[in-house]
């Protein structure tokens, strides 16, 4: 009889297919359409612009604070350019 000790040809295809098969669904989710990648892109631009309205609110609001110390008799108002203005960097 011969002695089998070891795996056959036959496993180490069937495995290897297997392998092969569960890298192309892996690279498929890391780097297709709908990937992880592209999620994670897109919610991180979703995040920033949060940010930037916040900011923008926040200035916004100031702004408005500020002309109502100064004059509290008239409702304050304020231009989309000031808003802009105090969202540029100061260094520039």
């Amino acid at each position: 009889m011969i002695d089998t000790k070891g795996i056959t040809l036959i496993a180490l295809i069937v495995t290897i297919v297997v392998l092969l098969i569960l890298a192309g669904i892996t690279l498929n989710l890391l780097l297709g359409e709908n990937s992880i990648l592209k999620t994670a892109k897109d919610a991180q631009i979703a995040q920033k612009l949060a940010e930037i309205e916040d900011e923008a609110n926040l200035i916004y609001t100031g702004i408005k604070i500020e002309q109502h110390k100064n004059k509290p008799e008239v409702t304050p108002t304020i231009s989309l350019e000031e808003v802009i203005a105090k969202l540029k960097p100061s260094d520039e």
